[in-house]
């Protein structure tokens, strides 16, 4: 049996954000109108399936994996909105309630690098203290480490 429709081609149209900035954001955007064709291939291992077949076996993937998403979020006690829900909000709303977490030390892309910044930060932070508390108590050559400068104080000029 031959694909039907393989490499079936789809057209939309965008605007092309780039230039209209470049031209100022005018209100008309007309002019940035762009037609855009995506293709749309046949995955390799389903080029031999009939397009109804391709589709029977897409949806079945999505039911499996909806259902799989169903069972971990019950386990865990946790839902979803749900269509209804999602087509009555505002998409341009801003959320009521957020979700705070303290600010992280730095990012970083290993717990190594984490742990290595951790390190050298304690290191400068004690430097810091050690000159902070000489200058606080008179001595006013005090070497602070780099890309820091002294506290406030009172008697400076």
């Amino acid at each position: 049996m031959t694909p039907e429709r393989p490499n079936r081609k789809r057209s939309f149209r965008v605007v092309d954000r780039t230039a209209w900035h470049a031209a100022g954001r005018p209100e008309d955007r007309k002019p940035f109108i762009r037609k855009v064709a995506l293709r749309l291939p046949v995955l390799p291992a389903w080029a031999h399936l009939s397009s109804g077949e391709r589709a029977r076996r897409f949806r079945e993937l999505v039911a499996e994996q909806e259902r799989t998403l169903r069972a971990e979020r019950r386990k865990e006690g946790r839902s979803v909105l749900g269509v209804q829900a999602i087509l009555r909000q505002d998409p341009f709303a801003r959320p009521q309630n957020t979700k705070h977490s303290p600010r992280p030390l730095c990012h970083a892309s290993t717990p190594e690098a984490r742990e290595e910044y951790r390190q050298a930060y304690q290191a400068f932070l004690a430097l810091y203290r050690q000159a902070s508390a000489r200058y606080r108590a008179g001595e006013r050559d005090v070497q602070f480490p780099l890309g820091s400068f002294p506290p406030w104080w009172r008697g400076a000029a």
